[in-house]
């Protein structure tokens, strides 16, 4: 579980970096909607008789305050019983009643791109920096696995990994202080258990728990003899896990 918890955290990362992206992007689109809302309240306050002056826009404009909507926002007038379709890239107000007959709504062309752009995504950018960092950590962890003791193997690579427990660790100095990296059971019981009787259940154990990290992390495998020797020896290239 340990070993899989920076890929746990990076993947949380991820996530939560694209949640707080989207969350501030549909914030900020509800924001220019509000916003074209009250300047469309204020202009029918301003102008309650003739709406169709030369003024109407240039005064719908000056009451928003998004400085962004004022180039590309206008207005928009349709029948009561004939609502308008909103156009794609778009952003509109709540509508609001002119005459007995007649609806306005405010409008601002803004594509995606934009709403983004005005959208405050500084947390998310702090999100995906960290994703960034945790992610070259762990491919630079799992590169030193398989590439560093694929090519020279010693006992002060395989303790730096972190992977072993100290007992494990001792097992794997053991195979590989051997000139032939090979063990029988009764040597490595004496040096790891040298005042216990019978320690061929805590053998077992200990190898049963080392070989999947092995098999996982490295090139290498522990290849036993009937029980009777443990030996350390290069995985075959057809098992060797692609770089």
């Amino acid at each position: 579980m340990s070993r899989l918890l920076p890929f746990f955290v990076t993947a949380a990362l991820a996530l939560s970096s694209i949640w707080a992206g989207i969350d501030s992007y549909l914030r900020t689109e509800t924001t220019i909607a509000r916003d074209l809302t009250r300047a469309l309240t204020l202009t029918a306050q301003e102008q309650p008789v003739d709406w169709l002056s030369t003024d109407t826009i240039r005064t719908f404009r000056s009451h928003l305050q998004m400085g962004e909507l004022r180039e590309n926002a206008y207005l928009a007038f349709c029948l009561m019983d004939q609502r308008r379709q909103q156009a794609a890239g778009t952003v509109a107000s709540d509508t609001l009643v002119v005459t007995d007959h007649v609806l306005a709504q405010g409008y601002a062309t803004c594509s995606a791109f934009a709403i983004w752009r005005m959208s405050d995504q500084r947390l998310s950018a702090v999100l995906a920096l960290l994703t960034c960092i945790m992610l070259c950590m762990c491919l630079q962890k799992t590169r030193k696995v398989q590439i560093k003791l694929a090519d020279a193997p010693s006992s002060q690579e395989f303790a730096s990994l972190s992977l072993f427990t100290p007992l494990q660790s001792q097992l794997l100095d053991l195979l590989l202080a051997s000139p032939t990296h090979e063990l029988t059971k009764q040597e490595i019981c004496d040096a790891l258990w040298p005042r216990k009787d019978n320690a061929s259940e805590t053998l077992y154990t200990l190898i049963h728990r080392i070989k999947p990290v092995l098999d996982q992390h490295t090139g290498f495998r522990i290849v036993s003899n009937r029980g009777r020797s443990y030996r350390l020896e290069q995985k075959p290239a057809s098992e060797l896990t692609p770089r």
